[in-house]
């Protein structure tokens, strides 16, 4: 079947906005569930004397310390490749862009007619595709760390 290009499908916009509030409204459901049964594995027990109280707070007390500790590491462990993504955005991909200008001027400077289209449409061809990519990259970095933080606190 033949489809036309274009920049955007041919949707409802009412549609998408409409699953996007209830994919949302589920969303926050789903979050506010799960915080909310987290606090299950930490039971007390019955204890049958204060010593035996105070051993099982000792207990609560290391496990929550252990989940916090656990996601603050995880959390922190997201900030490097995030800002290695920045970096090569900001310095990399600047510098790729001006070689390519620059490459498209020459073209254009030693004949070729098309030198100056190149000079401005491949830096944006290539920008495009490395920012597609690494924006990629990056929210399987943020899924895989926010997975692993909200395992952490459901292990509470």
């Amino acid at each position: 079947m033949p489809t036309p290009f274009g920049l955007f499908p041919p949707v409802n916009p009412g549609t998408v906005l409409n699953d996007l509030v209830t994919g949302t409204q589920q969303g926050i459901g789903a979050f506010v569930g799960d915080i909310g049964s987290a606090g299950s594995g930490l039971s007390l027990g019955t204890p049958t004397s204060i010593s035996g109280f105070v051993a099982a707070l000792q207990a609560a007390n290391t496990h929550v310390v252990n989940a916090v500790t656990s996601a603050v590491s995880t959390g922190n462990a997201v900030l490097l490749p995030t800002a290695d993504f920045a970096t090569a955005a900001v310095v990399s991909v600047l510098s790729y862009d001006v070689n390519l200008f620059l490459n498209g001027i020459l073209q254009a400077v030693n004949g070729g007619p098309v030198g100056l289209v190149n000079a401005v449409g491949d830096p944006i061809a290539a920008d495009f595709a490395l920012f597609t990519i690494a924006g990629g990259f990056e929210a399987i970095v943020l899924a895989s760390a926010a997975h692993s933080i909200v395992a952490d606190f459901t292990s509470l």
